[in-house]
């Protein structure tokens, strides 16, 4: 028979334990910090990219893209000032996903397709909302607040 972890009071009253919001921001900042790895991994592709979509300086762009998912995605991996890093990455999801998947310009399959796609950004969005309000939990490297 297995007995539960025990949580304390404050977990227990916000319903949230340690390890879900460790788990919470791993899965997050993992589409982050991969998708800014493959774009300076195939730089010249994402330069192409930024270019197609009609970016004005698709090298400063693309630049700005990755400081953003690899500055933020670690932050929030290792709970380093998670709020403000998690409320960044939800912007810059929000304005790429408007940018890179305008579903209302598509019929038929390419509607259901991009339509979609940003569904599935608007929950990564929702996720980094919930990190933002919850705050990291004991298992980062944010500062612990004293009370007085």
């Amino acid at each position: 028979m297995t007995r539960p972890l025990p949580i304390d009071s404050d977990q227990r009253a916000n319903g949230t334990s340690a390890t879900s919001l460790l788990a919470a921001r791993a899965c997050l900042a993992a589409v982050f910090l991969y998708s800014g790895a493959t774009k300076i991994l195939f730089w010249s592709a994402g330069i192409a990219e930024f270019a197609a979509l009609g970016l004005p300086m698709p090298t400063l762009a693309l630049t700005a893209t990755i400081a953003i998912q690899i500055g933020a995605g670690m932050a929030l991996l290792i709970g380093w000032r998670s709020k403000p890093a998690a409320l960044a990455l939800a912007a810059f999801t929000v304005v790429a996903t408007l940018i890179g998947h305008p579903f209302w310009v598509f019929e038929g399959g390419g509607f259901q397709r991009q339509l979609t796609t940003a569904l599935e950004h608007l929950a990564i969005v929702g996720g980094l909302v919930a990190i933002a309000a919850a705050g990291p939990g004991p298992f980062s490297l944010q500062p612990r607040e004293h009370s007085s």
